[in-house]
């Protein structure tokens, strides 16, 4: 269904392939012709984590799953330990960006033009640990989101998203 374009909810136990539920899609976007990774290429995912220290286990795990056949630049983390002089070019170059709901509100969508080379070319958002986004937390990045998807319209681009989560309680509302 996210191949095609439509907006996926994924929920599956702990351990049970969730990540390649996201991935394959994303990794079929990056490789396919016309899709290709790096600078000047066309698909670009941005891959939104709870915490930083999820982010950053998850890129080792998509390098890992990579390292045949792509470069381990071929994505990144962008998160507020990322020095400033390398977010730039992380944006520009990566085909994967992993990142946090409030770096996406502080550094990403108010610099939009500085980035806008993954907005243009955004073709998914992952929204991981669904059910991590609840209570004032869920409000904010829900706003997050929204401003997310209305600065996609303005560089037009129309990202599918992908939510996915062990633990949600109901996938439908």
């Amino acid at each position: 269904a996210a191949i095609g374009g439509r907006h996926v909810v994924v929920t599956t136990p702990t351990a049970s392939g969730k990540s390649l539920c996201f991935n394959v899609p994303v990794l079929n976007a990056v490789v396919s012709p016309g899709g290709g990774y790096g600078a000047t290429s066309g698909a670009r995912a941005l891959y939104i984590y709870p915490t930083k220290a999820l982010a950053q286990d998850q890129l080792r795990a998509l390098r890992k799953l990579c390292e045949a056949y792509l470069p381990p630049s071929v994505a990144s983390v962008l998160d507020g330990d990322t020095p400033l002089e390398e977010r730039a070019a992380i944006a520009h170059q990566a085909s994967i960006v992993l990142t946090n709901p409030d770096m996406l509100h502080v550094s990403i969508l108010p610099y939009h033009k500085r980035f806008s080379h993954l907005l243009t070319r955004l073709r998914y958002v992952i929204v991981d640990e669904a059910h991590m986004y609840h209570g004032a937390f869920g409000i904010h990045t829900s706003m997050v989101l929204r401003r997310l998807r209305r600065l996609c319209r303005l560089y037009n681009s129309s990202p599918t998203f992908i939510c996915c989560s062990a633990t949600i309680g109901n996938a439908s509302s």
